[in-house]
């Protein structure tokens, strides 16, 4: 059977070696289940008004807002002078205050979601990822996480 004409109650089973970005077929199959590396750092394809960019984010089931870096906000064209809103938000670093904006799609770990909430920060020089994919991505599906296993699982 192609994977094209599988059903959506199909189990997927992928394996993802590190930071392999994972598109679907643009589907998001029921249940999803994924092995993961334990860092949970992914790539994330991030859609806006004028153009899509790959992201390198971890998955942060802490944080309530995707995050996306301000230079890849102002490409995708976002405004963070005339935000849709402004939010202050507790971050590692201290209180910022951030433009929101609602981003087109994400779509990452194998899933995509529409109309997504998401600050735009800066993460610290220091990190090794770009962003975080917060529970305004996260929502949006039944998550299972078993850490001690690998695998993540997407029920829609």
């Amino acid at each position: 059977m192609s994977p094209r004409t599988r059903t959506r109650n199909t189990i997927w089973r992928c394996y993802m070696p590190d930071r392999l970005f994972l598109k679907v077929w643009g589907h998001c199959y029921n249940p999803l289940t994924l092995h993961i590396d334990p860092s949970i750092h992914f790539q994330v394809r991030v859609e806006g008004p004028l153009d899509f960019a790959a992201i390198d984010m971890i998955l942060d089931t802490g944080a309530t807002l995707v995050t996306i870096p301000t230079s890849v906000a102002n490409d995708l064209g976002y405004s963070l002078y005339q935000p849709e809103n402004m939010q202050y938000l507790t971050t590692p670093s201290g209180i910022v205050h951030a433009p929101i904006n609602t981003l087109i799609s994400v779509e990452g770990l194998g899933v995509a979601a529409t109309g997504i909430r998401a600050a735009c920060i800066d993460m610290p020089g220091s990190m090794t990822f770009a962003g975080l994919l917060g529970l305004s991505f996260l929502r949006n599906f039944d998550v299972d996480l078993h850490f001690r296993s690998g695998v993540i699982r997407f029920n829609s």
